[in-house]
C-alpha cells in the first residue's frame, strides 16, 4: 500500500492538445466502367491527449482522442436499375493513440499502436431515372456500422520547446494501418503540434 501511495505520488501527469495535418493522400478513388466509389478521410484532426509517467527513468505513456470524419461516395449506372445512382455516407472516426513515449533533452520518440474507430454511417441517395416521366428520388438513413475498429503500428519523433508555461511540441508521426478497409491509404504521415501543459 505504501509502495502503491509512493509510486502515485512521484508520477507526472501532463495533458494538452494535439492538431494535425495529415501529409499523405486522403483520398482513394476507384473507377471501373459504369461505377466510381471513393474513400476519403478528413485531413485534418484535432483533440485531447494525456501523458503519464509513472518513475522518472521509464518511458511515460501517451494517449488521446484524435477526431476525423470519413466520407464514402459511390456513383453507378445505369446498369441494374435503368438509373443514375449516387451514394454519399459519412461517419465520424476516433483515433486512439496508445503509445510508448522516452525523452531525450529536448527530443522525444514514441512508439506504439492506433486504434481507429468509425461511428455508424449516415447515407443520402440521389436516384436519376434513365426513363422520361420518371422523376429523381432522394432518400436518407442511417445505418450501423459493423466493421468498427481499424488497428495500426505507430511511431513518432518530435520536439518539445518550453513557452511560459506551456510546451509547443511539434512531431512528425507515421502510422501503418493494418487493413485498407475504409482507409484511404495503408501508410499515414502527420504533421502535428501539441500543446502541454
Amino acid at each position: 500500500m505504501v509502495i502503491l501511495a509512493l509510486a502515485a505520488l512521484s508520477a507526472q501527469f501532463h495533458f494538452g492538445v494535439k492538431a494535425a495535418l495529415t501529409l499523405t493522400p486522403d483520398l482513394d478513388r476507384r473507377v471501373v466502367p459504369q461505377s466510381e466509389d471513393s474513400v476519403r478521410i478528413n485531413r485534418g484532426t484535432v483533440g485531447p491527449f494525456l501523458e503519464y509517467k509513472l518513475f522518472r527513468r521509464l518511458p511515460a505513456i501517451e494517449t488521446g482522442l484524435l477526431y476525423r470524419r470519413l466520407c464514402n461516395d459511390s456513383y453507378f449506372g445505369p446498369f441494374p436499375n435503368a438509373a443514375l445512382n449516387y451514394i454519399t455516407r459519412t461517419a465520424t472516426v476516433f483515433d486512439v493513440p496508445l503509445l510508448r513515449k522516452a525523452r531525450r533533452n529536448s527530443w522525444f520518440v514514441s512508439a506504439a499502436a492506433t486504434i481507429r474507430r468509425i461511428g455508424d454511417y449516415n447515407q443520402s441517395s440521389l436516384v436519376i431515372p434513365r426513363f422520361q416521366g420518371f422523376s429523381p428520388s432522394q432518400s436518407s438513413t442511417r445505418f450501423q456500422n459493423k466493421d468498427l475498429l481499424r488497428y495500426g503500428i505507430t511511431a513518432a519523433l518530435g520536439y518539445t520547446k518550453p513557452v511560459w508555461r506551456i510546451s509547443l511540441e511539434p512531431e512528425l508521426r507515421l502510422t501503418r494501418w493494418t487493413a485498407l478497409r475504409q482507409t484511404p491509404y495503408q501508410n499515414q504521415i502527420d504533421l502535428m503540434l501539441g500543446v502541454r501543459f
